[in-house]
């Protein structure tokens, strides 16, 4: 079964890096990028159908102040994965110089950017997107998490419409925590991407 058509220009090669990504996943299109990450469509090398996003983080363009945000993202996201609304996590993986977050791939775009191109909402969409981050931000406090950085850039689409809560960098974990047991389950750690203090538990698996 090949993906639907409406994502298939999502999954076109892109020349800018190599397509193929620890013989997992097939990069395609860049979807974003920011000072440190960039993130690309993608789909799984052993099933076609399995469409994800990927930001990848470059290490050596960050330093020891971004690990606790880098290491709370992962934490926060994947603390809030079976919300329906929450932007999923599948996997997480490291080299000596990248750090590479698997993600749902929100095919829909942001909210800002539906707004921009569409003009102001219609009633009941409003209605149904605010009911759907008003339920998304309680699961997050009741789960310790603060995301405090909501905006519709951070809101995304799926392909059905649905609102997507994204971008965990700068999430606050409620007394710091972070989901050391999710770590190390994953041999996330020792990959030249050391922490300190309370995040000295927690780091990324080497590949």
């Amino acid at each position: 079964m090949e993906p639907p058509p409406q994502i298939l220009p999502q999954l076109q090669r892109t020349t800018s890096i190599s397509t193929t990504l620890l013989n997992k996943y097939e990069l395609g299109r860049l979807l974003g990028r920011g000072s440190f990450a960039k993130v690309y469509a993608a789909h799984s090398l052993s099933d076609k159908t399995q469409l994800v996003a990927i930001k990848i983080i470059d290490k050596t363009k960050t330093d020891a102040a971004m690990e606790p945000r880098i290491i709370s993202e992962i934490s926060a996201m994947h603390r809030l994965q079976h919300h329906p609304n929450v932007l999923k996590i599948h996997e997480v993986m490291a080299t000596k110089t990248k750090i590479y977050l698997v993600m749902e791939l929100a095919s829909g775009g942001d909210l800002f950017s539906k707004i921009r191109k569409m003009g102001k909402l219609k009633e009941p969409a409003a209605r149904r997107y605010f009911q759907q981050l008003v339920s998304a931000i309680h699961f997050c406090h009741q789960n310790g998490v603060s995301h405090r950085d909501i905006k519709p850039h951070n809101l995304l689409l799926d392909g059905k419409g649905n609102l997507k809560i994204s971008d965990f960098g700068l999430s606050a974990l409620k007394n710091g925590d972070v989901d050391v047991g999710f770590f190390a389950s994953n041999g996330l750690w020792d990959s030249g991407f050391h922490s300190t203090g309370s995040y000295g538990a927690a780091g990324l698996r080497r590949i």
